[in-house]
């Protein structure tokens, strides 16, 4: 806080009013300055740190969906096989067997935010270009979008898997069962190949982005670019 005293003594005269005023205008003036200098390179250097932060979170999530795409496709192929056979079956009720074990792996992707949460709540990002702010805003939003999908398939399979708990299908004897059974079970996975083909996609988005921030290049793909679930 600046403080402004009173003269030491009496003033005579406005010449000497008027002197004593600029002195303290002057004096005002370089504080404010140099107040306003220390200010900006705090927020410099605040913006400095984030910056270096979300780089680095961004690295970290980039190497999590290169991990997550070889998984996306073994499901889709697993989800492409389950489909046959269930389509066989309410086809051939009469050729019935019991359906493969659902032996399959479901990893989930975990993206690191908190540099991102700590810029929002510091401010930090108003203190970077608008245009730089923004290409961070864009990435974690599609990364948000991406782990959206991977609820929606997560739900899919707990559909799934509860209703496989419904028969047991080895004692189906009625083939009015097994169709209703494989029908109700392909419809499922008809969701489930809608929302893995979506987050497919997604991740590429996502790794585009990423591969183009880090890289400074302009992405390759647009944004906004995941399908919307009917």
């Amino acid at each position: 806080m600046l403080d402004v005293h009173a003269p030491h003594k009496p003033l005579h005269g406005v010449w000497e009013f008027v002197l004593h005023l600029f002195t303290i205008s002057i004096g005002l003036l370089i504080a404010t300055q140099i107040e306003s200098c220390v200010e900006r390179h705090h927020h410099v250097h605040q913006a400095e740190e984030a910056r270096a932060a979300l780089r680095t979170e961004i690295q970290t999530n980039l190497v999590e969906l290169k991990k997550r795409q070889p998984e996306l496709k073994q499901l889709l192929a697993w989800n492409h096989s389950k489909n046959v056979q269930l389509r066989r079956m309410r086809e051939q009720p009469q050729n019935q067997k019991a359906p493969a074990a659902m032996d399959f792996t479901w990893n989930t992707i975990h993206f690191q935010d908190a540099a991102w949460k700590t810029a929002q709540s510091t401010g930090a990002l108003a203190y970077m270009p608008y245009q730089e702010a923004q290409q961070y805003s864009e990435i974690y939003h599609e990364q948000a979008a991406l782990l959206a999908l991977q609820d929606k398939g997560w739900d899919d399979l707990g559909d799934l898997m509860n209703r496989v708990d419904v028969y047991d299908w080895p004692y189906l004897v009625s083939k009015n069962m097994v169709a209703e059974q494989a029908n109700a079970e392909l419809q499922i996975l008809e969701h489930l190949h809608f929302h893995l083909v979506s987050e497919d996609m997604e991740a590429e988005a996502c790794i585009d982005l990423n591969e183009a921030f880090l890289g400074n290049r302009s992405p390759l793909m647009t944004a906004g670019r995941q399908l919307s679930d009917k």
